[in-house]
C-alpha cells in the first residue's frame, strides 16, 4: 500500500483500500494480510476484477522475515521492533524502485532519523570504539549511548561517501552516473541504521547480489551494462542479510582467515 500511494502523492492514512475497478471500500476481513487474499481468491468481492497476487507474496515474505526476526531477537524486543521498522522500511524502499526506479526523499529522510535517534537503545556488539583503537585514536569519557551515535553517524557518512564516489568515478571515466542520487542517500541511510560493521557487510553483499542477479540477465539479453538498473533493490535484500545474519557472516570471515 505504502508502495504504491507513496509516489502517487497519496495518503497511507485514507481512504481505506478499495477495488481498481469499481471503487468499492474493501471489508476489513477481506484486508486481513494473507487469508484476505486467499477469502477472496485474489478477486474483489463485489465485482470480480482480478487483485494482483504481489499483495500476497509480499504479505508472506515480510511475516517470514518477521519470524526471522523474532528468532534472531529473542522475541518482542526493543532489537526486534527497531529492526522490524527498518524492514517495513527496506520493502517499501524495494517495492517503489523495481516499480519506478525511485527512492524518494519523503521515504528516506524520517526512516533515516529514526534508525539515528533510536540507535543508541540497539546493543551494539561492535562499535566504533574498535576503529578507535585500530587507528590509535584516544577514547573519551562519553557514555556508550554517545559512541552507538557515534557508530551509526560514522557509517552512513561511510556509505555515501563510497556510493558518491561511483558515482563520480561513473560520471568522470563513463561520462554517466554509475549510481543514482537516491541510492547515494539511501546508502547514507543504511549506515545509520546498521552501524558500521553491519554496513559494510550490507554494501558489500549488495554488489554481490548484484552481480548474481544481473550477470544472467546481461549475457542472455546481450546488454553492454551501461543500462541503468535500480540497485536500490539489491541494496535493500543486502541490508536484510545483513541484520539477519550479522553473526554468520562476521563467523565466516573469521573463519575465511
Amino acid at each position: 500500500m505504502c508502495a504504491y500511494r507513496i509516489p502517487a502523492g497519496r495518503s497511507i492514512v485514507s481512504p481505506s483500500s478499495s477495488c481498481f475497478s469499481c471503487g468499492e471500500i474493501i471489508k476489513w476481513y477481506f484486508n486481513l494480510p494473507i487469508v484476505g487474499y486467499l477469502l477472496l481468491k485474489g478477486k474483489c468481492h463485489d465485482c470480480g476484477s482480478k487483485f494482483s497476487c504481489r499483495y500476497a507474496v509480499v504479505e508472506f515474505i515480510t511475516a517470514c522475515l518477521s519470524c526471522l526476526l523474532f528468532y534472531r531477537f529473542g522475541g518482542f524486543t526493543i532489537s526486534f521492533f527497531y529492526y522490524f521498522f527498518f524492514l517495513c522500511f527496506l520493502t517499501v524502499v524495494f517495492l517503489i524502485d523495481l516499480d519506478r526506479w525511485l527512492i524518494l526523499d519523503s521515504v528516506l529522510l524520517p526512516a533515516g532519523l529514526f534508525g539515528f535517534l533510536l540507535s543508541p537503545l540497539i546493543v551494539q556488539k561492535i562499535d566504533c570504539k574498535d576503529i578507535f583503537y585500530l587507528f590509535s585514536i584516544p577514547i573519551y569519557n562519553i557514555p556508550n549511548w554517545g559512541y552507538i551515535l557515534i557508530d551509526s553517524l560514522l557509517a552512513g557518512i561511510l556509505g555515501f561517501v563510497v556510493f558518491y564516489g561511483i558515482s563520480f568515478y561513473g560520471l568522470l571515466v563513463f561520462k554517466q552516473d554509475a549510481m543514482g542520487g537516491g541510492d547515494v542517500k539511501f546508502a547514507f541511510c543504511i549506515g545509520l541504521f546498521l552501524g558500521i560493521e553491519k554496513s559494510i557487510y550490507a554494501f558489500i553483499l549488495s554488489f554481490i547480489i548484484g552481480v548474481i542477479f544481473l550477470l544472467p540477465f546481461m549475457l542472455i539479453n546481450k546488454k553492454s551494462g551501461r543500462e541503468p538498473i535500480p540497485f536500490g533493490t539489491f541494496m535493500a535484500m543486502a541490508s536484510v542479510c545483513s541484520f539477519l545474519f550479522s553473526d554468520l557472516i562476521r563467523k565466516f570471515i573469521i573463519g575465511f582467515y
